[in-house]
């Protein structure tokens, strides 16, 4: 479509810094409730690509770009906050962190709890600072501050497993349930990782639990099949780049309904266990026919 091509051009430009944002605002036309038809070209194209764009922007902006990502619309990220009883905080907070007009400090702003960001950076999957500071420099982290809270449990992968897909299974229609955890190392011993922050995204027919490898040299294929065994569901496992981290992520789709094929923005098939590691599938099954 010629309207994508106009979008994707203005990005490229404020990516490249041929223009600055106040320019890439009012030319792309942004609004708080629209919807960015072109990201999902950004994200698949190059992760730096992506994430140089994610820096060059507003803190609202960031949000409406990972909303965009995740599928999320104003009334979900309502239901799905835990730490909010107010049903504006959440888009108050991006419409307030819109423009840059909202860094003027003459202009009175609507304070907001730092749990709503904590919660906020494990639903979109953005780095705390990101929300915290519109002006934060592109720099890749290996901070998770969102995950260091009282409230984040420990669970070992295979309880995780059995909660999330019991939830999956109770949900009808649109619910959907999003928040973060600690994987205990129980299971992970495999891949000689210690305790493991994970975000996981319940909906009715499928689930995601998305876990930040510390060590990528830890990704070997047999040892992942080894994890995916504990999955008694069909499921399909990914790694890609973490969004603005140093890390990659481990990540576990698992499909409650058999007659459903998710699609996701952000799992594509070149990131699939199985093609990524196709030689060792050829391998492992060599072996298995011995």
């Amino acid at each position: 479509m010629r309207i994508d091509t106009d979008y994707l051009n203005w990005a490229n430009k404020l990516i490249k810094g041929e223009i600055n944002f106040e320019e890439y605002f009012n030319n792309r036309g942004l609004t708080p409730r629209g919807k960015l038809i072109e990201i999902k070209h950004l994200l698949n194209a190059n992760n730096f690509i992506f994430d140089t764009y994610l820096t060059k922007l507003t803190i609202g902006v960031r949000c409406l770009v990972m909303k965009s990502i995740f599928d999320l619309d104003d009334r979900e990220l309502l239901e799905i906050s835990q730490s909010y009883n107010s049903k504006t905080s959440i888009s108050k907070f991006i419409k307030s962190n819109f423009t840059r007009e909202s860094e003027d400090h003459t202009i009175k702003k609507p304070q907001f709890k730092i749990e709503l960001l904590y919660d906020l950076a494990i639903i979109l999957d953005i780095p705390f600072r990101y929300l915290a500071n519109s002006n934060a420099m592109f720099d890749y982290i290996d901070s998770f501050e969102e995950y260091d809270r009282y409230n984040i449990l420990r669970v070992n992968f295979k309880e995780l497993i059995e909660d999330a897909t019991s939830k999956s299974k109770v949900m009808v229609g649109e619910q959907r349930e999003i928040y973060g955890v600690k994987v205990k190392q129980d299971d992970f011993l495999l891949l000689g990782e210690g305790v493991l922050n994970a975000r996981v995204d319940i909906r009715a027919k499928y689930l995601t639990i998305e876990i930040h490898i510390k060590n990528e040299a830890h990704l070997k294929y047999p040892l992942i099949l080894k994890l995916q065994r504990l999955v008694n569901n069909r499921s399909r496992i990914y790694i890609r780049d973490a969004f603005l981290r140093l890390n990659k992520k481990l990540i576990f789709l698992i499909i409650i309904d058999d007659s459903f094929i998710p699609e996701i923005n952000y799992l594509n098939n070149e990131f699939l266990v199985d093609n990524l590691f196709a030689l060792d599938k050829i391998m492992s099954k060599g072996r298995g026919n011995e």
